[in-house]
């Protein structure tokens, strides 16, 4: 379901608007809902707010959207002023079947990446802010 997930759009845009990279995702609700709490305390480590205001309505123009994979996992890492939000998928038929016992148990369930999106910090709490939001996981 739509409510279920956000649409993301990532770009690479040049000062004078030109296109050159974009990567779109369809994030699961769901991992917004379980990665609120450490996500907060992250922005609490870093103590401080982004220098500027973002546009977050930016989207590709419709011919560059290809493929839109669906990420269950999403994880940030910083290093001074850069960042990242690191983005991948795991089958949840394969977890519900280990579960079962019907695959082997040492079996290690591995993650697929996606997208990698690296930015200033300012950009990157920015984005995780707004996903932090009180509005952006209410039901």
């Amino acid at each position: 379901m739509v409510e279920e997930c956000f649409l993301l759009h990532f770009g690479l845009v040049t000062e004078a608007g030109d296109l050159l990279e974009s990567h779109s995702c369809i994030l699961d609700k769901l991992v917004i809902v379980n990665s609120k709490k450490s996500w907060l305390e992250y922005l609490g480590k870093i103590g401080q707010l982004p220098e500027r205001e973002f546009d977050f309505d930016w989207q590709p123009p419709v011919s560059r959207v290809g493929h839109v994979p669906s990420s269950n996992i999403c994880q940030i890492a910083r290093t001074g002023d850069m960042a990242e939000i690191r983005f991948y998928t795991y089958s949840m038929g394969y977890l519900i079947d280990k579960g079962k016992g019907t695959t082997e148990k040492e079996q290690t369930i591995t993650a697929q990446p996606l997208g990698l999106f690296r930015s200033k910090l300012d950009l990157h709490l920015a984005i995780i802010m707004r996903f932090s939001a009180p509005d952006e996981t209410s039901d």
